[in-house]
């Protein structure tokens, strides 16, 4: 193994070689990249190269620190629950599944009892408490329709809710400038909603200011691509109905004949419907007695 002042004294020497790249690999063994870059380095580069390095050192692990404090505890039967408060005590921050790994670890390498968690994970709230959770607490604020808001509970405590976490009516009136900025029908009022809320939400309004013409012509312009969107995935929901099952030309009958429904001129229509066989046509009756919403007219499957 070349010592680094044997790795030195080389380099200082093909520095001073006035021959090409391929000569230099060929007469130092080094590789054509490593020699352009002892070729490009500085005087001060090459002379960190003849100090030591001290490769050896072992990275600290963020459960050193506990692992003595969680053997200490088990040995001297502590319960589980008064191990994890006391390590959450001492400054632990990372994560409580991590933390019950350790410690189902360090039991079962120096022969204590297996440990269960699941009993630890249950919380029985009493009778008379009010349980709101917070996904049921976002989708009550993010409802603008009143009839769909008919959680009683959070209705009735959502005051004391604001008042003890604010930022709970931040998002409510976050939402709320949002959603009156997209209905407002004038572009102009995107600019305000991004000045005014570009401090509490930032990733948000640079995301709306990336795409700021495409969300003006959202907000000012009538036309869409909902129309063409929901074809789409109509169009989808057929192909994997019917994937692996029937050819492109089957496929081609199936979705014309689900968009059928909207044609003046059924007489395109009835010629494919007649170009069926007797299984294909009994399949496209179960499929509009499966899809309804598909089924505007009479046809004749005879």
């Amino acid at each position: 193994m070349t010592s680094s002042i044997e790795k030195y004294n080389k380099i200082i020497e093909l520095r001073k070689d006035n021959l090409s790249i391929k000569e230099l690999t060929i007469e130092y063994g080094y590789s054509s990249g490593s020699i352009k870059k002892y070729l490009n380095m500085t005087d001060e580069e090459v002379e960190q190269i003849k100090i030591k390095k001290n490769y050896n050192r072992k990275k600290e692990s963020k459960y050193s620190k506990i692992v003595n404090i969680i053997f200490k505890m088990l040995n001297d039967n502590q319960p589980y629950e008064y191990i994890i408060a006391y390590i959450l005590k001492c400054g632990y921050n990372g994560s409580i599944i991590s933390l019950k790994g350790i410690i189902k670890i360090i039991a079962k390498n120096n022969g204590f009892d297996y440990i269960h968690f699941s009993k630890y994970n249950t919380y029985e709230y009493y009778k008379d408490e009010t349980v709101i959770t917070r996904l049921e607490l976002l989708k009550y604020l993010l409802t603008i329709d009143s009839n769909k808001l008919n959680n009683k509970d959070i209705e009735n405590n959502l005051k004391v809710i604001e008042d003890k976490f604010s930022i709970v009516k931040i998002i409510k009136d976050i939402f709320n400038d949002f959603h009156n900025t997209i209905f407002s029908k004038k572009d102009t009022t995107l600019d305000n909603f991004i000045a005014l809320h570009q401090n509490q939400i930032p990733s948000f309004c640079k995301g709306l200011k990336r795409d700021i013409a495409a969300v003006k012509n959202a907000i000012s312009q009538t036309i869409n691509s909902g129309f063409v969107e929901g074809n789409n995935n109509k169009f989808k929901l057929i192909k994997r109905i019917v994937y692996g099952k029937q050819k492109i030309v089957n496929l081609f009958k199936r979705c014309y004949l689900a968009f059928a429904s909207t044609l003046d001129d059924l007489s395109l229509l009835q010629s494919v419907i007649d170009s069926l066989s007797i299984k294909q046509k009994a399949d496209i009756s179960i499929h509009f007695l499966l899809f309804p919403e598909t089924f505007g007219r009479t046809f004749h499957f005879s």
